[in-house]
């Protein structure tokens, strides 16, 4: 995209000189105007085919940049005609480039930090259908105050209240997208909270499932347990050793079948992942954890 624009650029540069060189366009305000309301199209166009899925969202780019820039207009011209009669604008025109491009440079921070806030803070919300209809606004908004001056002259100084409440519409869209993004962004966080809410019920409960489970299984190993002990204690009278090591064997099995396993020393992460893990064990599946850590670097 970077890319394109760049050459689009160029482009634009040595196209304007020739129209111009060769008078295909005459010299005069109204001739800037019109160059300034077609030098546009070439970026949607590269836009909409680059990034073809982000199309809306350039498209509402475009369209508060537009705004920003007529705004930036209005005021850098205002600011010249204080100082020089109306007639003679043209002549000091690049005087008007050179604040234009000033006032563009030092208030374009604040643009950068709303489109920061509704396109990287809010990036992973599903908005597809909002910007399919928002984006329209702002580049309707600038396409009119572009039509409205298609006349010779600096219009920005007759029509000052026209400009500002053109800004103002800007202003308020932006609160309105930033507010609106927002809160889709807060319900949207909390539709996430209250799911992992609900998962981290639902694995307590599997969890005291089995804490029940494993009680049950006690309480039948404590019953069990003192025919159990006068079993071995006849096997360590008639010292049978093999009988006696292989009852211990199957004593020890069952004892562990009694406990949960603790995969870990968090407990919080014991809950959660022991329901899955015991129903593998329970299924015959053979579990082996292991998490590396790298070498620790010592400083030399």
């Amino acid at each position: 995209m970077r890319r394109s624009y760049l050459i689009i650029f160029l482009i634009e540069i040595v196209l304007f000189m020739a129209i111009f060189q060769f008078g295909w366009l005459e010299f005069r305000f109204l001739s800037y105007k019109k160059l300034l309301m077609a030098y546009w199209i070439p970026y949607v166009l590269a836009f909409s085919l680059i990034s073809r899925p982000y199309a809306y969202q350039n498209l509402f780019v475009a369209g508060m940049q537009g705004i920003y820039t007529t705004t930036i207009h209005a005021l850098s011209m205002n600011l010249v005609l204080l100082f020089i009669p109306r007639s003679a604008f043209f002549t000091y025109l690049p005087i008007h480039l050179v604040l234009y491009t000033a006032l563009y440079v030092l208030f374009s921070p604040l643009l950068l930090v709303f489109f920061d806030r509704i396109f990287l803070k809010y990036r992973s919300l599903p908005l597809l259908a909002f910007w399919k209809y928002c984006a329209w606004l702002p580049i309707l908004l600038s396409m009119y105050s572009v039509f409205l001056s298609l006349e010779d002259g600096p219009l920005a100084h007759d029509y000052f209240l026209t400009r500002i409440f053109h800004a103002l519409s800007g202003i308020f869209i932006t609160l309105i997208m930033y507010m609106g993004t927002k809160l889709i962004a807060q319900q949207v966080d909390l539709q996430r909270r209250n799911h992992l809410l609900a998962t981290q019920m639902d694995a307590l409960s599997n969890y005291a499932s089995l804490l029940q489970d494993a009680q049950k299984r006690m309480s039948i190993f404590r019953h069990d347990s003192r025919h159990q002990l006068r079993l071995l204690s006849e096997l360590i009278g008639q010292d049978d050793d093999k009988a006696t090591l292989a009852f211990l064997k199957t004593i020890d099995t069952e004892l562990s079948q009694t406990l949960l396993q603790l995969w870990t020393k968090n407990q919080a992460i014991n809950t959660a992942i022991t329901p899955g893990l015991e129903r593998l064990k329970q299924d015959g599946v053979s579990i082996m954890a292991d998490l590396p850590f790298p070498p620790p670097a010592l400083p030399l």
